[in-house]
């Protein structure tokens, strides 16, 4: 059996949560970004293809 020394004044299990939550908040930030550059890159894109459905129906419709 293999016996674990256990910190008397709780610093391990302080620095093991201060990792965690640091490595949460990071993981937050990073999902925050890649949401708002998604939505954005999204109505660009979205934009471009009205624009391009607007202009190819109005030369459609100006034909002879």
């Amino acid at each position: 059996m293999v016996m674990i020394k256990l910190d008397q004044c709780g610093q391990s299990s302080a620095e093991i949560l201060l990792i965690v939550a640091a490595a949460l908040a990071l993981v937050l930030i990073a999902g925050y970004v890649a949401v708002t550059v998604s939505k954005t890159v999204g109505g660009n894109v979205s934009d471009v293809v009205d624009a391009a459905r607007n202009s190819t129906l109005l030369k459609l419709g100006s034909s002879p």
